[in-house]
């Protein structure tokens, strides 16, 4: 059987928060799941029950599977990359983070599970680790346009504002169209001053993902009724 299994990583920010905080970190990763160096993976058929119960939206069952398995067989990479997936479906961030030390400890090579734990650091409330992880995922893959975004918000938070300029200035060139960054790149601009330039920026992100615009259009409706921006 060849699988391939995708996981969407998304924080659950509404617009107001995204004022305060660290912002989305909307897909962070393209995929983490079963997964080696080629695009057809072929599964280990000891977890094809795992898969059918994620598959079939049961991810407590298939965590408490994996579970079995991993306990038997603490180096079985495929096994731990789902259940890593489990655990974020689960919003079991603490899990989530052990089995990610888990994959990075066995696979030297592999940044997705450094990108992961960068994010889910961050959504802990670990900023200092968030960029441990973001940064020894950079060293590995400096193209890796998740890690320099999720720097970018954590700069962003700290006022760091020209290095989160130049983050999302960056994403702009790997990936132009990384709609998320736009968000970040709008929210960077407007604490800049730069208002007319964030609102090109939250248009091109909203234009990239309509679902940005229904999270975070409150952000381009303030910038214009405060500062009278016209399109």
């Amino acid at each position: 059987m060849i699988v391939l299994l995708g996981l969407l990583l998304a924080a659950q920010f509404g617009p107001a928060q995204a004022q305060e905080s660290v912002g989305d970190l909307t897909s962070i990763l393209d995929s983490f799941g079963v997964q080696d160096d080629s695009t057809l993976v072929v599964v280990d058929p000891i977890l094809l029950g795992a898969i059918a119960s994620m598959e079939a939206g049961d991810n407590e069952a298939a965590a408490a599977e994996l579970e079995d398995i991993v306990f038997g067989a603490p180096d079985h990479l495929q096994a731990l990359r789902l259940q890593a997936s489990c655990y974020i479906r689960l919003r079991d961030i603490e899990g989530a983070i052990a089995t990610c030390l888990q994959i990075a400890g066995l696979d030297s090579l592999d940044t997705t599970a450094e990108i992961a734990l960068g994010y889910l650091y961050e959504k802990a409330g670990d900023p200092d680790n968030a960029e441990l992880y973001y940064s020894l995922a950079l060293e590995k893959e400096p193209e890796a346009y998740h890690a320099i975004f999720g720097l970018g918000w954590i700069q962003m938070e700290r006022r760091d504002l020209d290095a989160a300029h130049d983050a999302a200035t960056r994403i702009t060139e790997i990936a132009p169209d990384y709609a998320p960054n736009y968000v970040l790149l709008g929210r960077v601009l407007t604490v800049k001053g730069f208002y007319k330039e964030a609102a090109r920026a939250f248009r091109r992100g909203f234009g990239l993902d309509l679902s940005l615009r229904n999270r975070y259009g409150i952000l381009l409706q303030e910038l214009g009724q405060r500062h009278q921006l016209s399109r």
